[in-house]
């Protein structure tokens, strides 16, 4: 069974009791930036996610993964967000360093 695709929540303004805009916004997990796309009638998954990857921005599979421009630009910076290595290559375990007191 393949994952669950991710789904874009719109804010929608209305103008006289009738929808007159929808919002779609990314926030960054890296620095909080936020960008922003509006259209005046309902749009798709796939076009917002399109909009956003043309602007350089990584969705993630929730919103609380997805990175801006600036924050994939630098390196290494999320290199450490993984799991922990617990074992070296050849399947031996990594002890942490003695601590001497």
């Amino acid at each position: 069974m393949p994952g669950i695709a991710r789904q874009f929540e719109p804010q929608i303004t209305r103008t006289g009791g009738a929808p007159s805009k929808y919002r779609f916004t990314a926030r960054c997990s890296g620095c909080h930036k936020t960008d922003t796309y509006e259209a005046s009638r309902p749009a798709g998954d796939e076009l917002v996610k399109g909009y956003f990857k043309d602007r350089g921005w990584l969705l993630g599979r929730d919103r609380a993964y997805d990175l801006c421009p600036a924050c994939l630009a630098t390196p290494g910076r999320f290199r450490s967000l993984g799991r922990p290595r617990t074992q070296a290559p050849g399947g031996r375990q990594i002890l942490p360093p003695l601590q001497v007191a």
